[in-house]
């Protein structure tokens, strides 16, 4: 019985992360998707501490700013395993993070620093003000 249950746990477990790493109708961002979907346009999200948003200048450069006042810049690429890094000027001490990023629709979603599943919204434009209600997904 022991046996059964362990093996009912590890199915239960093995599911729950398939169904976490590919959602219904998400796309894995590349390259081509980033510069269509991101470039020009501002991802708002949220941690415990502040709301953020992030505009995407171009196809490389990238500016973030917080609620509470910090702004950084950085860059951006896709690495050979397809995933998005990022090195800001500021932020992890100019540290590469990299990571998959998926969207469906308006939303976004990754496992960030420490596999902590963070979701943002992507909205048109340069974002302006901190409205609370946009960052609302």
């Amino acid at each position: 019985m022991t046996q059964v249950a362990n093996g009912l746990a590890v199915l239960v477990l093995a599911f729950s992360l398939n169904a976490t790493a590919a959602m219904a109708d998400e796309k894995l961002v590349n390259e081509k998707i980033h510069n269509q979907q991101f470039v020009g346009n501002t991802v708002l999200g949220k941690n415990e501490e502040t709301l953020w948003k992030v505009y995407y200048k171009n196809s490389e450069e990238r500016i973030i700013e917080t609620a509470s006042g910090f702004i950084d810049e950085g860059k951006r690429w896709f690495n050979s395993s397809g995933e998005l890094c990022t090195e800001w000027d500021l932020l992890y001490r100019g540290d590469t993070v990299c990571y998959k990023l998926w969207i469906e629709g308006d939303i976004i979603r990754w496992t960030g620093r420490y596999g902590i599943e963070r979701k943002a919204k992507l909205v048109n434009g340069n974002h302006k003000g901190w409205n609370e209600a946009d960052w609302k997904y």
